[in-house]
């Protein structure tokens, strides 16, 4: 069995122009604020029953073959914020804007399935009593299963007139 997780965040940004001239030399401000979090997590089952083939590599070698059921959950869940400001100059009718988003992000996989996998043991030097040897494997799995996702986006635009 495998677990594991990560964590990103909570990720800030801050972004400012201030203030931006435009070609008429009137300036105006804009700056954008965002967060980023999200969090995962997967567990990996693995049920199988193997054989010595005696397929190695080299006379010495031992090579096992094994046959099972490979089980795993996947989940993430994420969210983002962001909000972000700019102002007109009067020359383009005096104005600041306001955007706002927020996201939401959940998402999971449960699935299981047939796997197969192939381990060999290559002896590098010494006497069978006492020797260094080179492990190494493959393996593989297909996984059928169900996917899931929910998805929240929330956004707002607000213009206010006048002189900031």
């Amino acid at each position: 069995m495998r677990y594991g997780r990560s964590q990103l965040g909570p990720k800030y940004t801050h972004d400012q122009a201030y203030p931006l001239t435009s070609n008429a030399g009137l300036p105006s401000y804009a700056f954008l604020n965002a967060t980023r979090q999200s969090h995962s997590t997967h567990a990996i089952m693995d049920f199988t029953a193997g054989r010595d083939v005696g397929l190695g590599l080299f006379d010495s070698g031992k090579s096992t073959i094994h046959f099972g059921v490979r089980a795993a959950q996947l989940n993430e869940n994420a969210k983002g914020h962001l909000s972000a400001f700019s102002t007109a100059p009067q020359k383009y009718s005096a104005s600041k804007i306001v955007h706002k988003a927020d996201a939401l992000f959940a998402r999971s996989f449960t699935g299981a399935g047939p796997s197969v996998s192939w381990d060999e043991m290559t002896p590098l030097m010494g006497s069978p009593d006492d020797e260094v040897t080179f492990d190494w494997g493959a393996n593989a799995a297909i996984l059928m299963g169900r996917q899931k996702a929910r998805i929240s986006l929330h956004t707002a635009d607000n213009r206010y007139a006048g002189k900031y």
